[in-house]
């Protein structure tokens, strides 16, 4: 008799994702006594979310509210 059991565990967190899969491969005997672990992978993949930004901040003045994205000048010239 052969056991195939695949967990796949996912935490979002606040920049990044942890994907955890476990994939275990169990061989039992018919009389349930004998059995092996086969396999036991755990992957781990750390990924961080990043924000599109379109266009460059160009300074208009000297004051700190004057900078505008370009692609918004471009679009008003």
């Amino acid at each position: 008799m052969t056991i195939i059991a695949a967990v796949m565990i996912s935490y979002d967190m606040i920049k990044s994702k942890i994907q955890v899969s476990v994939n275990l491969i169990v061989n039992c005997q018919l009389s349930f006594v004998n059995c092996q672990l086969k396999k036991l992978n755990v992957y781990i993949a750390i990924r961080t979310v990043r924000k599109k930004v379109n266009g460059q901040l160009v300074m208009l003045g000297f004051d700190v509210t004057t900078f505008t994205p370009a692609s918004y000048q471009r679009h008003r010239l």
